[in-house]
């Protein structure tokens, strides 16, 4: 969250590929050290200060390679699959459930097998390995045709990052912070409600996280594929609404109307889990295009690429502040009121303002990629003679947006 400014600032002036090889370079490493911090410090239990001083500054690291390849790799999406992002954005989180889904047994065999610092070794050698694949992503990096344009670019002043801030990225960055926000108040007291309030067996337990994940996942391409047919922003919005409704209404205190630790108790569970998952995407797969469909270029004095960094910056931002910020309000909320009143409190939240971002992206409408006032040479980000700029500026829309990418 704190890197992603730092992150922009880097993509203008290396580019994107570089960017990307080495925020997975240093993901590697420094998973690598946390594996090692005992030995590094002489041994296990030898000096815990110095160990723990290692592990924190390792993974400070690890999340700093992590906002430089994430900034990276989502603006290479952005502008590589303008016309499709929302349903590349649904392919990505089955890619990444997969990854979720899994990663823990493999770590768990690998840990009971081997032991801890064998399983950071592994996967921070597996990073590394890969990193080099990433620069098979590098273009030439466009700048902006005047020297005072490249001057903007390279500026990471707080005027450039406003500058990007329409009413549309705000709507669909305040629903990606709720979204994430709710897998945040959610799941880090959810395997203690299902196993004190529901009645599911501690082996239950993991099959119905894995369900949450599975749905979740396996609704991200149909998300996707909505956002770019009805409006990312719309579908971004209705899944807000149908989230907070399903927190308040089928999560909240209305559950202890079935008995703890009977079947339909726990089917029902599920099944309310199985729709947040499935609402879940539909809010969280469609943020990223809903935000950079909001900014027409020709509302702003940046390059296209510079639009899609700062954008995507924003994008990380508010998704990171609500996995920061929530598990920390419901563990807070759940020891006062429990694990429904908590819910139910969020939900109500998410829904009323589901509902208001609803309105206004119904109000406001599917927006163009690309706006057709754009000059010609802030949609290739390279100069271009005066005749070829006015022979573009009259290009169909389509046309440009194919010159563009």
């Amino acid at each position: 969250m704190v890197c992603s400014p730092l992150a922009v600032k880097a993509m203008s002036r290396y580019g994107r590929a570089p960017v990307l090889f080495f925020g997975l370079l240093v993901q590697g490493i420094t998973s690598i050290t946390f594996g090692y911090a005992d030995e590094l410090t002489g041994g296990e239990g030898v000096d815990r200060g110095s160990a723990l001083v290692v592990y924190t500054l390792s993974r400070l690291a690890c999340g700093a390679g992590a906002a430089c390849a994430n900034n990276a790799v989502f603006s290479i999406a952005a502008d590589r699959f303008p016309d499709s992002l929302a349903s590349v954005m649904g392919l990505n989180e089955v890619v990444i459930g997969a990854g979720f889904s899994l990663g823990p047994p493999i770590g768990t065999m690998l840990n009971l097998r081997y032991g801890f610092n064998i399983v950071f070794l592994i996967s921070g050698s597996a990073v590394l390995i890969f990193a080099p694949v990433s620069l098979l992503c590098w273009q030439p990096h466009p700048r902006s045709g005047s020297s005072e344009d490249a001057a903007r670019e390279d500026s990471t002043g707080c005027g450039s990052f406003r500058e990007v801030l329409t009413p549309g990225l705000l709507c669909a960055g305040f629903s990606l912070l709720l979204g994430t926000g709710t897998f945040g108040i959610v799941e880090p007291i959810l395997g203690l409600y299902l196993s004190h309030e529901v009645g599911v067996s501690p082996a239950g337990v993991g099959v119905v996280f894995c369900i949450f994940a599975v749905a979740y996942s396996l609704a991200g391409p149909l998300a996707g594929w909505l956002a770019d047919r009805l409006g990312a922003l719309r579908v971004c919005a209705c899944g807000s609404l149908g989230a907070g409704l399903v927190c308040l209404v089928l999560l909240g205190p209305t559950a202890r109307w079935l008995a703890k630790g009977t079947p339909e108790r726990i089917s029902y569970e599920v099944a309310a889990l199985v729709v947040l998952g499935i609402f879940q995407a539909a809010t969280l797969i469609p943020s990223l295009p809903a935000m950079k469909d909001s900014v027409p270029l020709s509302s702003s004095t940046l390059s296209s690429s510079g639009v899609t960094e700062r954008v995507v910056a924003w994008f990380n931002i508010f998704m990171q502040t609500g996995l920061v910020i929530a598990p920390l309000l419901g563990t807070a909320l759940r020891d006062g009121i429990g694990f429904e009143a908590t819910v139910a409190i969020f939900g109500s939240g998410v829904a009323v303002y589901g509902a208001a971002a609803l309105s206004f992206a119904c109000r406001r409408g599917k927006q163009p990629l690309v706006a057709e006032s754009v000059p010609g040479h802030l949609i290739t980000g390279v100069a271009v003679s005066p005749m070829s700029r006015r022979q573009r500026d009259f290009l169909p829309e389509k046309v440009l947006r194919k010159i563009s990418y």
